[in-house]
């Protein structure tokens, strides 16, 4: 599986790395990218991605288990709306249910990496051609998400996506003003919490 990796709710990825990183400077351990790595490793699979963010390098094509890290090109800002229904997907189901679509189609699942590098390449990101492998388990899990998602999708006409294994989902922006926009709609139309943020 290759992915632009993203936090999923039952790992806390993105606080683990940086309280690996902060101990690491705190008590002058002087463990370097690699040490941090395999310790990292041993937390998550997205821990290692989150040092690297934390080292600088923001963007990264992520394969393996998620220690595998190759660093992206360099992009401009990205303008984001976060949208977090009030629904879980549990993780653990959520592979479950994907392991199972695997196995019902082979052809499901495929190694996408080259479609992963062509997209990371283009500038501007194309809105209508990002994906992610799990969406199709996470509403098969969370029903009420993919509903959410279409009804999102028909108010606004711009694409939706939904984030690693759910159930935050994502819009991309062309602004940060624009971002603030659509995420005050959502949130006076639909009354899911909806907040404008940018990529660092």
């Amino acid at each position: 599986k290759s992915s632009v990796t993203s936090i999923p709710p039952d790992m806390c990825a993105a606080p683990a790395a940086a309280m690996l990183w902060a101990l690491n400077q705190l008590f002058f351990l002087e463990q370097n990218h690699d040490q941090l790595n395999q310790f990292a490793s041993k937390l998550g699979s997205d821990v290692a991605f989150f040092i690297s963010a934390l080292e600088g390098k923001s963007s990264a094509i992520v394969t393996g288990t998620g220690e595998k890290i190759e660093p992206a090109p360099a992009r401009d800002r990205l303008y984001l709306v976060l949208i977090l229904p009030p629904v879980r997907c549990p993780t653990p189901r959520v592979y479950a249910a994907f392991d199972q679509l695997d196995s019902s189609n082979p052809a499901h699942k495929v190694l996408e990496e080259q479609r992963v590098r062509h997209l990371a390449a283009k500038i501007p990101l194309p809105h209508n051609q990002l994906f992610n492998d799990l969406t199709e388990s996470a509403i098969a899990v969370t029903t009420p998400l993919g509903a959410l998602r279409d009804e999102l999708q028909q108010r606004l006409e711009i694409p939706v996506h939904v984030t690693g294994s759910g159930s935050a989902m994502f819009i991309l922006a062309n602004s940060a003003s624009e971002a603030i926009e659509i995420a005050h709609q959502i949130t006076t139309t639909t009354g899911l919490p909806a907040v404008a943020t940018s990529t660092i």
